[in-house]
């Protein structure tokens, strides 16, 4: 694994109030030891995750909830956490293979979401913690996100019922009411 980069995300990043998603890395390379090997599997963790939040990973959504798993494209998805802490393991299918370049392609894709209306602003820190080559050769690189989630006060909303009406004060023409109905 070649770790050349080393990528600060700074982002609103809640999809739950419609700011959707953040990219994670944008110039991973992954090698195998020999240029014909194939990646086993390569293993993330997300620090201080919450059940809301979420890693996109090759097109699927993928909660960071302990025991959580999907499969995607080529590769296993599976999640542990554990004291707030998301660890996740991606696996070749049995009988799949996964070429350097799709594992270069589904680290540079990654993406990060929160569909809580209130995260918390806790820094997250996306890290690959290990890659596996189909010679079982391991590598540990440091390659780590930091991603700063900014919670968003969502604006008062009314709700009127049909058949109802509302009286309102204008704050421009302080003598003026208005009503309005059939809403």
């Amino acid at each position: 694994t070649d770790a050349d980069f080393h990528d600060v995300f700074r982002a609103i990043c809640d999809a739950g109030q419609g700011y959707g998603s953040v990219s994670v890395f944008k110039k991973a390379s992954v090698s195998g030891g020999e240029a014909s090997d194939t990646i086993k599997g390569m293993t993330l963790t997300v620090t201080n995750s919450e059940a809301s939040d979420y890693l996109m990973i090759d097109g699927t959504a993928v909660p960071l909830a302990n025991n959580a798993t999907a499969t995607t494209g080529n590769v296993v998805v599976t999640v542990t956490v554990v004291n707030g802490t998301a660890t996740i393991a991606l696996n070749e299918v049995s009988g799949g293979s996964l070429t350097a370049q799709e594992a270069s392609n589904i680290l540079n894709n990654l993406k990060f979401y929160s569909t809580s209306e209130n995260p918390s602003s806790t820094q997250r820190d996306v890290s690959v913690t290990s890659v596996t080559d189909s010679g079982n050769l391991s590598a540990t690189p440091t390659i780590v996100s930091h991603i700063s989630v900014t919670p968003i006060n969502d604006p008062a909303v009314v709700t009127v019922g049909s058949g109802d009406y509302v009286t309102a004060k204008s704050t421009s023409l302080p003598n003026a009411d208005y009503l309005l109905t059939g809403l």
